[in-house]
């Protein structure tokens, strides 16, 4: 009986751990990745700190920019003015870049007292960088440190108050010398001014006639004359109507002239 020969057998598979081998290489390397990315943001961050100053938040070499508004509350503010105020005012504050500094002035019967802010203070990081901070911790520290002062400061300096002077060039000046004066070069300075910019001080009456050629020509101008530090200037122009007659294109103009000896730009006037 003839015997039949076996078909020859393929090769054997091997059971092994090749693919196991494979992700646990994957899963290491994206431990190893992640550990490098924390230890890197870290050490980043350590050699990257800035000294601060504890009270304001402003980097002890100096501020990235400087907001300066100037309140003139020598007139009452009706409800809607303060409304429309506020909004662009927290727009302001909203808009401000890490380590700018935002200083609140009241203006003063005599011009004097506008040196020292109401609240001086620079914008903290909003947000934080997950691997190694507290991203919530950082946004309630933004908010509770800096936002909240400052609005309650606006809240309160809104408010307003009738004095029987104006001196609005008096306090422009302080202003610039007190938030500006100590800048180092190059550092971007912004003015807000709120008021009606009727000005009424022994300097200057406008409530009678004036014209910028002749005033600047007089002792009035070189008592009120400072470095604004090429500040962008904005007025927050309140509306009286009592004042209509005076609250003219010419009048923007004659400030206009003002600020370009003081070394700023008035970049806008908005009607409140």
């Amino acid at each position: 009986m003839a015997r039949t020969r076996n078909a020859p057998r393929g090769p054997r598979q091997r059971r092994d751990g090749g693919g196991s081998t494979i992700s646990a290489w994957l899963v290491g390397g994206l431990a190893i990745l992640l550990i490098s990315a924390i230890l890197g943001g870290y050490t980043y961050l350590r050699l990257t700190k800035t000294a601060y100053d504890t009270a304001t938040m402003c980097p002890i070499a100096g501020p990235a920019a400087v907001h300066a508004m100037l309140i003139d509350r020598s007139d009452p503010i009706s409800p809607l003015q303060t409304q429309r105020l506020q909004q662009i005012l927290r727009a302001i504050i909203d808009g401000a870049v890490v380590n700018e500094r935002i200083d609140l002035y009241i203006l003063s019967q005599d011009g004097l007292q506008s040196e020292t802010p109401v609240v001086s203070l620079c914008r903290p990081p909003s947000e934080g960088n997950i691997l190694v901070q507290n991203p919530e911790h950082i946004h309630a520290a933004y908010l509770a440190r800096f936002v909240a002062p400052i609005e309650q400061s606006l809240t309160g300096l809104t408010q307003a108050s009738e004095l029987p002077n104006s001196p609005i060039m008096e306090s422009i000046k302080a202003v610039c010398v007190a938030a500006f004066g100590g800048l180092r070069d190059g550092t971007p300075a912004y003015l807000t001014v709120v008021s009606d910019m009727i000005q009424n001080s022994p300097a200057l009456n406008q409530y009678r006639p004036y014209d910028f050629a002749t005033f600047a020509r007089g002792p009035g101008m070189a008592q009120v004359t400072a470095d604004c530090h090429r500040a962008q200037v904005d007025i927050l122009y309140l509306l009286r109507p009592r004042d209509a007659a005076r609250q003219t294109r010419a009048h923007e103009l004659f400030w206009e002239q003002f600020f370009n000896r003081m070394n700023a730009v008035l970049q806008r006037v908005e009607p409140i």
